[in-house]
């Protein structure tokens, strides 16, 4: 018999998938985050599919604009299940938008993010959720990355914003 947890996933897969995540980074990981790990697996989680869905509402709260939810469960080799790409106009909004999604993630499945990246300039913010990975753009900076592109075999669902 595995050890389960309380979303009924495999231990033993989950903390593979976990160091994969450490590796990820290129460094040696705080114990910070082994302790939020596993305080990820022993509390009761939602779907890698729930947590994207919570994040492109942050965004749409804060008007981000060309929100791209790429589907990376089927490529091989992806790192995350999902990444979600939006752009803001300016570095004030795209920090809103980033706080939106945090809060929004925060509050509604009390999760919080485990790494972030980006808050010096705030060209290009990464927030890590482990299995989706929000990329908060300005406007010339994700046209010149092109994730879109980059991750070509994902499907890609472009999220239409009503008026």
């Amino acid at each position: 018999m595995t050890d389960t947890v309380a979303d009924g996933c495999d231990f033993a897969n989950q903390f593979t998938l976990w160091l994969k995540y450490c590796f990820r980074w290129g460094n040696i990981v705080p114990l910070s985050k082994l302790q939020y790990f596993i305080t990820h697996l022993s509390s009761p989680s939602i779907s890698s599919t729930q947590l994207a869905e919570l994040a492109v509402k942050g965004m749409l709260e804060k008007k981000a604009h060309n929100i791209a939810v790429l589907d990376l469960r089927e490529v091989k080799n992806a790192i995350a299940d999902y990444f979600i790409i939006c752009s803001g106009n300016s570095d004030t909004q795209v920090d809103a938008i980033t706080d939106s999604v945090e809060e929004e993630v925060e509050k509604s499945c009390g999760q919080h993010v485990w790494h972030k990246e980006g808050f010096q300039n705030k060209e290009w913010i990464l927030l890590d959720y482990l299995d989706v990975v929000c990329h908060i753009f300005q406007k010339e900076k994700r046209a010149f990355y092109d994730l879109e592109e980059f991750w070509g075999d994902a499907k890609i669902q472009y999220i239409a914003i009503s008026q």
